[in-house]
């Protein structure tokens, strides 16, 4: 077996044809780009043969890219940033994740993208993004784009979303996200786009849930939830659920169809805008005044 990595990259190992073990655990530290490529036409395959409760790969750099490998078979997560330390201008593109306990892509950083690739089987959530800074207002710049997730929160059930963002400045757009027992995203985020994604039979096991959710934060705000298409949801839980005093965020053009529970639900916050949407065989809008005696 051959090294088939650049000296300070990490330690990548031909198999076989177009295929490589990489060592759960394994943090890099390299000042180079990452981008691990086989030969022209063979499928990228990183294998992990090892019990490891760990990450897989660790990222305490930036300028890395992975673009078209499959990650499977893996207790914790897969591509994962050092905990400690950003990662920037990370890019995960044309991927297979499955069979991973937990998430699959856990970036911490800014300008990170995230698209074109495929979860399904997973213990955990989907793709989790965090960056940027909300006293300062410095976006992130990070994008979620373009994914198909399914069949994710097969082990830890509630609150594991297919995508989650967490901070300030994101954009989650063009996905597909079926079959969960929980939420499909999570923004705890300001100055966030979600659009044009595709979801449904989710939150089949909860009740008290959205198919979109946000919530407990009044600086979370300026985000808008739009064109996206929500159907399916065979429970009463809803489609867009805006919780707890949550303030300052638009809705609009989206399309929520054949949901149990309620269309939106408004928990109180200040701001909330939620106009020009279509509702057909689903609840209308609940709203509250939770928070204000």
């Amino acid at each position: 077996m051959a090294a088939a990595a650049a000296s300070g990259a990490p330690s990548v190992v031909s198999v076989g044809p177009g295929e490589y073990e990489l060592a759960a655990g394994l943090s890099y530290a390299g000042a180079e780009p990452v981008r691990v490529c086989s030969e022209e036409g063979a499928e990228k395959t990183i294998l992990v043969r090892t019990a490891a409760f760990a990450n897989m790969l660790t990222l305490n750099n930036t300028d890395s890219t992975f673009d078209g490998f499959t990650f499977e078979n893996l207790r914790y997560n897969a591509v994962s940033s050092e905990y400690s330390l950003d990662s920037d201008h990370v890019t995960v593109s044309s991927c297979v994740f499955r069979c991973i306990a937990y998430y699959p892509v856990y970036l911490v950083g800014s300008r990170n993208t995230v698209k074109d690739n495929e979860f399904y089987n997973l213990g955990g959530g989907g793709v989790y993004v965090s960056g940027g800074d909300i006293p300062n207002q410095i976006y992130a710049q990070t994008v979620v784009s373009n994914n198909r997730v399914h069949d994710w929160s097969q082990v830890y059930t509630v609150y594991n979303a297919a995508v989650t963002a967490e901070g300030f400045g994101f954009v989650i757009s063009h996905n597909e996200l079926f079959n969960s027992p929980h939420e499909a995203i999570a923004f705890n985020s300001g100055f966030t786009v979600i659009e044009y994604n595709h979801i449904y039979n989710v939150c089949t096991e909860t009740e008290d849930a959205g198919a979109i959710y946000a919530g407990r934060r009044w600086d979370w705000g300026n985000s808008e939830v739009r064109y996206n298409y929500i159907h399916d949801i065979n429970t009463i839980a809803g489609g867009i659920y805006l919780d707890d005093q949550i303030a300052k965020i638009k809705c609009y053009g989206n399309i929520i169809v054949n949901v149990g529970g309620p269309a939106f639900c408004l928990g109180g916050g200040k701001h909330l805008e939620v106009y020009n949407n279509i509702m057909v065989r689903s609840g209308n809008i609940y709203l509250d005044g939770r928070g204000y005696g």
